[in-house]
């Protein structure tokens, strides 16, 4: 558990961040790997070479929360790689 990889999502602590990312092959892999608490998130993407970690005043799980942090994931990616 020294590397993160993107096929098993795993690492020092670290695990996948969902939505997954289907190859055309089939494959399936995490676009993202990282860590999370109730308040912090922290996700590396071996694509981009990049890491977001984001601190949030609300639970990130609760209610709708997982989706509009996706929402700002995508844009925060778009914007980095612009």
């Amino acid at each position: 558990m020294t590397d993160i990889t993107d096929t098993t999502a795993l690492g020092a602590g670290a695990e996948g961040w969902c939505p997954c990312v289907i190859a055309d092959n089939g494959s399936v892999s995490y676009h993202y790997v990282g860590h999370t608490d109730a308040h912090t998130l922290l996700l590396y993407s071996h694509d981009d070479d990049m890491v977001i970690v984001i601190t949030f005043d609300q639970n990130l799980y609760a209610g709708d929360n997982v989706a509009a942090v996706n929402v700002l994931i995508d844009a925060l990616r778009s914007f980095a790689l612009a």
